[in-house]
């Protein structure tokens, strides 16, 4: 009982966490899922109420071995981040630079400052040329012929708890970069479109959190991770209405690999927000398979994202007071609104999709 009380004190980082050794796990160099962290993820697909299945798995999966809280940070001061600038016309058109290299984007001659900027920040496991996901997100914007893409290619290729526990020194290392970038490079940061999806989301918006004095103009959540961002012990770290001017948030497997909770000013939510979603196949009695099938509808939320960039006003919601009034059809004559423009309403956005692309309705989906 006393290792759960240090693992909830950790979680919710409150002062930050000011015991001398806190208990998080030690991190690992593996490059894949291993079975510990999969068993912890596969919990929360057990049952609606996990949470607290998913702490106590998180406490056999650090089992009897502790390291100080200042490991997380020495891990996240000296792993490798990159950003990639991709630009166009192809995605196999980019360059690359360390994050302490990063003013070189702007001096390699690819940099165009009549373009708009958008930021992309992948989620646990993937990379910047992950194939049908980061790459998908590059394509939707190079289509569009006026953006600027860079994609942040921070350590996801370690275990998911270590991850969150360097969250907050990995998020200040991209603030004082991209602050750099910006007096380098005489352009607005606060202008770049921040997107973030899974536990990407959550380095998003603390790092738009750190920029505070310059304030992004708009960020996007894009299902942004549940396990241990989940109330009742809700990180503080994890993305909030507040991290940027207008803060949205796109769910499609909430309570899942997803977050339940509501972070920006406008939630929206596809098919009510949660798994299955169209086109994601049926539910499984295998536990593995059943993980994968979670794992479909938390990355469609990228997928809808992506599609409402290269075809605009494809995917629109509409604003109601709850799910049960949106699905009964009581809510025809309220506003609607583009998922990637910058709502002039607070509140639940819903809409519906196809089960395979186009997903988007149009208005007819709102």
């Amino acid at each position: 009982m006393a290792s759960l009380c240090y693992i909830l004190l950790c979680v919710a980082f409150a002062s930050p966490c000011a015991v001398a050794q806190s208990s998080w796990p030690p991190l690992s160099t593996s490059g894949t899922c291993d079975n510990s962290i999969s068993g912890l993820l596969v919990q929360m697909f057990s049952s609606d109420s996990a949470f607290s299945t998913v702490v106590m798995n998180a406490i056999s999966f650090v089992n009897s071995t502790f390291i100080c809280k200042t490991d997380c940070e020495d891990a996240a001061q000296t792993a490798t981040i990159k950003v990639y600038l991709f630009y166009g016309p192809k995605n196999t058109d980019y360059q690359v630079e360390t994050l302490e290299n990063m003013n070189k984007l702007f001096t390699g001659g690819h940099w165009n400052k009549t373009r708009n900027t958008t930021c992309f920040f992948p989620g646990w496991l993937k990379t910047a040329l992950s194939a049908n996901y980061s790459l998908r997100f590059v394509d939707a914007y190079l289509a569009n012929d006026t953006y600027n893409v860079l994609v942040v290619e921070w350590p996801t290729q370690q275990e998911y708890v270590g991850l969150v526990c360097q969250m907050p020194y990995l998020a200040t290392r991209l603030a004082k970069a991209l602050d750099n970038f910006s007096l380098a490079s005489g352009g607005d940061v606060s202008t770049m479109i921040f997107v973030g999806h899974s536990l990407g989301a959550h380095l998003c918006g603390y790092t738009a959190r750190l920029l505070a004095a310059l304030k992004i103009t708009f960020l996007a959540a894009l299902d942004p991770a549940g396990p241990l961002f989940s109330v009742p012990w809700r990180c503080q770290f994890g993305v909030g209405a507040n991290d940027a001017e207008v803060v949205v948030s796109l769910h499609t497997d909430a309570g899942r690999f997803g977050s339940a909770t509501d972070v920006g000013i406008a939630d929206y939510y596809a098919n009510n927000g949660t798994a299955i979603q169209p086109g994601c196949t049926a539910f499984d009695t295998n536990p593995a398979q059943c993980a994968n099938q979670f794992l479909c509808s938390h990355v469609q939320a990228l997928f809808y994202w992506c599609e409402a960039i290269s075809r605009p006003g494809s995917v629109i919601g509409r604003f109601c007071p709850s799910s049960s009034a949106y699905t009964a059809g009581m809510c025809s004559d309220y506003v609607t609104n583009d998922i990637t423009v910058p709502p002039s309403t607070v509140g639940h956005l819903y809409f519906t999709t196809n089960a395979e692309a186009p997903f988007g309705k149009g208005i007819n989906g709102a």
